[in-house]
Parts: structure tokens; sequence; C-alpha cells
């Protein structure tokens, strides 16, 4: 399963939430943004593989190297690069999340690919009007997406328990502002 996080703003917490949830469900880090996310969860000195460098590998050098990503949860760089390259590096974030759970900060611009291989997108946004207006804006684009405001933490742990399966270690929080407001559901 690929989670894609993007941030109604910068600055939002958009790579927050997105390490905290990695951290949950002991997922693979992708990082589209800043290269902050990719870095933070390496640590100094460990590996972080730039999908970039993936496009002149054979077919099996790609397939061992998802196995030791998912394996150890080795974080990915997907820089501007890899949308010249789309097919190698999409089948890779495919097969990886196929094995395994792949948490994607897409800053506030993901790449179109990303959001095509989701199985969730999520909205990090705050309780003010200008990061509402995006909010609003990238439900427009993704109506299946869910705002996630307040204690990123907290919600990090509960999004990891119900998408992906982790265990449960806080109170139950759920996720707020939902694509769906329920003035728009459908009355039986």
């Amino acid at each position: 399963m690929l989670i894609l996080v993007v941030g109604a703003k910068g600055g939002i917490g958009t790579t927050t939430l997105a390490q905290h949830m990695c951290r949950q469900a002991n997922a693979v880090p992708l990082d589209a943004a800043d290269g902050t996310l990719a870095f933070q969860m390496a640590g100094l000195g460990a590996p972080v593989l730039d999908l970039m460098g993936i496009v002149q590998w054979t077919a099996d050098q790609r397939g061992h190297a998802v196995e030791c990503a998912v394996e150890t949860r080795q974080p990915l760089l997907w820089t501007h690069a890899c949308t010249v390259w789309r097919a190698p590096v999409t089948a890779f974030v495919w097969d990886a999340a196929a094995l395994g759970h792949v948490i994607a900060d897409g800053g506030i611009t993901p790449p179109p690919a990303l959001v095509d291989l989701a199985s969730l997108v999520l909205i990090v946004s705050a309780d003010n009007s200008v990061a509402q207006w995006h909010e609003h804006r990238l439900k427009q684009q993704w109506p299946q997406a869910h705002a996630v405001v307040g204690d990123l933490k907290a919600a990090a742990q509960v999004i990891a328990e119900e998408t992906l399966g982790a265990k449960k270690k806080l109170s139950a929080f759920s996720f707020q502002r939902s694509a769906s407001s329920p003035q728009s559901q459908p009355k039986s």
C-alpha cells in the first residue's frame, strides 16, 4: 500500500506526519518533496536510494533492490528527473508498495505519477483560512483525499493502525474533515 501525504501549504507538517507514519508502521519512506524525509529517516551516513539511479538497472537488479528496500526500510528519493524515466521508477515504487507499506511525502505539489499510485491521499491542513482554502482546492483535485488537522503524531498512530495494521499504542483519533462533508452525503 502506498499512502501519499501532501500539504495544504508549505511548512504545515507534511514531512512530520509522513515520518511518524513510517515509524508507526515500519514503512518505507519515499520523499518526493525536498529530501528531508529521506535523509531524516536514513540517519547520518546511511544510504538513501535515489530512484533516478534504478533506471539503468536490469529487472533482476531492480527486483533485488525493491526487496532490500522493503526489508530494511531504506528511504527512497523521488527527484524531478524521475518524471523523465517514469515507467521504471513507478514500477519500482509499485513493487515496493505491493511487498510492504510505502509512505510518500509529496510536499505541496506531488508528482502526478505518485498520486496515480496512491491507495490513500492525506492532506495535512490547519485551522486557518489559508490552509483551509488550499485544502478545499486539493480536495477538488482528489475527492477521495482526507484532511488531517491537529496532533500529527496521534493522527499518524491511528492512521497506521486503521489502514496499515500497526499495533495500537495510544487512544483513538480519527481523520478530521474527511473528503465528504456530512452535508454532501446523499440522504437515505
